[in-house]
């Protein structure tokens, strides 16, 4: 009965197969817990243009004493719902 703070950035599409919709799931990682296990702090910054989304991802880098850039994901909203850009 636990929970999981794992930075992702995804679409429904792959998993759940419907001919019409597809949404985005985008979990943010625990951003300023001294109990981390084995993921950095980090958070998401989450830009949105029209039909383009990106996710903008951030750690923890302890040397720096700062959140670092790390991924951008990149969805586009089409037809079907939101795909990869």
């Amino acid at each position: 009965a636990g929970h999981s703070h794992v930075p992702f950035a995804g679409s429904t599409a792959h998993r759940y197969r419907t001919a019409e919709r597809a949404a985005l799931v985008i979990h943010g990682g625990t951003s300023v817990s001294t109990r981390t296990r084995s993921q950095p702090n980090s958070f998401n910054i989450i830009l949105i243009a029209g039909r383009i989304i990106s996710v903008q991802h951030f750690d923890w880098n302890p040397e720096k004493s700062d959140f670092l850039a790390g991924n951008v994901s990149h969805f586009k909203h089409a037809d079907r719902g939101w795909q990869v850009a």
